[in-house]
């Protein structure tokens, strides 16, 4: 038997151990209060080994700077249901940060902010989540 759907993409990120590190940090920004509504929302989720790319220490400076840590979440969201084929029709998606996330594809792969999409259209009744393998930031 199938799997329900997810209420909402928060559900998704509370429940899949691989994106424990981004659950924490919407959620320490505040930035789930947004995304855990009925609106439809877009979330480009990195897993934690996208985080355990970064520099050592940077998700400790992340967090100790609030507004660069929600303005790097909020660019990790979209508002609005974009699965994986409709975003390799788009040259760019507008983040709740307010900055563009370019889009490319490349061969069978899909990229966002220069990030590849591993996992995508995970779907929940409010939208979808697509694993990154690499955390974006807004330039």
């Amino acid at each position: 038997m199938a799997e329900p759907t997810p209420r909402r993409v928060t559900d998704i990120l509370q429940d899949d151990p691989d994106l424990s590190t981004f659950n924490n940090l919407v959620r320490r920004s505040k930035v789930i209060v947004e995304i855990d509504s009925d609106e439809p929302f877009t979330v480009f989720a990195p897993t934690n080994a996208a985080f355990d790319k970064l520099p050592e220490g940077a998700v400790g400076k992340l967090i100790a700077d609030e507004p660069r840590l929600r303005e790097v979440m909020f660019f990790h969201v979209v508002s609005g249901m974009f699965p994986e084929a409709e975003l390799r029709s788009l040259q760019s998606v507008p983040t709740l940060s307010g900055a563009p996330a370019l889009l490319e594809c490349v061969g069978h792969h899909t990229y966002v902010g220069g990030a590849m999409i591993e996992l995508a259209d995970s779907a929940a009744e409010n939208g979808f989540v697509h694993t990154l393998d690499t955390v974006m930031f807004p330039d």
